[in-house]
């Protein structure tokens, strides 16, 4: 036997608050607590409406070393706060089905935003694959020895291999995390959560930066969340000190940023209407513009930033000028790390035009997984119907 790349503590009970009731304590003896009502408190691991858009299928994990899933059958709500990074008070009933233990039938309160992800329980595939683990964010590193999309749904099944065997990891599409930097014969690094399916463990990871391929990409790529200094403005309104604010989540610092004007807007493309500040920002940080005529787009890269976790830079833009059109558009905001690659955030800030609530196709085609529900869009047909296929009954 060869010791697991981390051994596991799990700490039951340790700094739980009065009257919460530690998830550890419900994962090793489920049946004591099936369809009883209990309290939680943890960090949000997969937020709502991630690998799932049609209902809550989330997971959150406390101190104890151990996490859960958190289900219902209505779509994800906002008001809910179900989303990564947020510490949530949560009471409900505990169920379990397929494998996999619940907590439905839920309230929330919100304890606190921006906090740090649990520590992943760094293991072998052997543990990666011990049901007991269910719910629990992990890291697993291996060879990937095959990368299989699902015909039928357009999920993706990865094996990774190592020196005691094999674990699954299950890519759903809803993540949107695309897998073009990944080959057969890489070595893999993931962190995700322990699902069960069909009786089987797989590893199921959530966003872009937890899928890492050392020497091809960063752990800190596509990591980051950002937010305006506005989220409404009037059509063609001329926008002074309009700030983008990108914080660090994840325990590498984002080196490069690229962040996408809304298509349609309008700026001097000077370098000098744009300035930096906040964590993250040093004497090495620079800051370039582009304009790209094609897609009527301004784009902004920041090179040289250490913008850690907990840290939040400010891009500033003067002399901007929103579009023309009353719409619901979104700031394209890429990082990476050091050696990385850049890739799109997974969550970018929308700025509404004049109260619109259609959106422009542009935006659709940047990051389809960014849009859930029934959305509007206008446009000029240029194909009609019938004319590239026709069925006949």
């Amino acid at each position: 036997l060869s010791a697991i790349a981390g051994s596991p503590v799990v700490k039951v009970g340790e700094g739980a608050p009065a009257g919460v009731t530690p998830i550890a304590q419900i994962q090793d003896n489920v049946g004591a607590f099936l369809n009883q009502e209990v309290t939680i408190e943890g960090v949000i691991t997969i937020g709502a409406g991630i690998i799932n858009t049609g209902r809550v299928d989330a997971y959150i994990q406390d101190n104890s070393g151990k996490g859960i899933n958190v289900f219902s059958f209505d779509p994800p709500n906002p008001a809910a706060n179900i989303n990564r990074f947020t510490r949530l008070r949560m009471t409900g009933t505990i169920t379990e089905f397929g494998g996999v233990t619940e907590i439905t039938e839920y309230t929330t309160s919100l304890v606190a935003e921006n906090q740090p992800l649990p520590t992943p329980l760094f293991v072998s595939s052997v543990i990666a694959n011990d049901l007991a683990f269910e719910g629990t964010y992990m890291k697993v590193v291996g060879v990937v020895t095959s990368i299989d999309p699902d015909a039928d749904d357009n999920d993706t099944n990865i094996t990774l291999r190592d020196d005691q065997g094999t674990v699954l990891v299950r890519v759903w599409k809803e993540t949107g995390i695309s897998l073009d930097f990944l080959s057969v014969g890489d070595t893999l690094s993931v962190q995700g959560v322990m699902d069960v399916f069909s009786s089987q463990a797989q590893i199921v990871p959530g966003y872009a930066d937890e899928l890492v391929v050392p020497g091809k990409t960063a752990r800190a790529d596509g990591s980051g969340f950002a937010f305006t200094s506005a989220a409404v403005v009037d059509t063609t309104d001329t926008l002074s000190n309009f700030t983008v604010f990108i914080v660090g989540t994840v325990d590498e610092p984002v080196s490069d940023i690229r962040i996408d004007l809304p298509v349609r807007w309008q700026w001097s493309g000077d370098a000098a209407d744009v300035s930096l500040s906040g964590g993250g920002f040093g004497e090495s940080t620079s800051a370039e513009a582009v304009a790209d005529p094609i897609d009527e787009v301004y784009r902004v890269q920041v090179s040289g930033a250490t913008l850690e976790q907990g840290d939040t830079l400010a891009v500033s833009f003067n002399n901007l000028r929103s579009g023309p059109d009353p719409v619901r558009t979104a700031l394209w905001i890429r990082t990476a790390g050091a050696g990385g690659r850049l890739r799109l955030i997974g969550d970018p800030p929308f700025v509404s035009v004049a109260g619109g609530s259609r959106y422009y196709i542009y935006d659709l085609q940047q990051n389809s997984s960014a849009f859930s529900g029934t959305i509007t869009v206008r446009g000029i047909t240029t194909i009609g119907a019938g004319l590239l296929r026709k069925v006949s009954s």
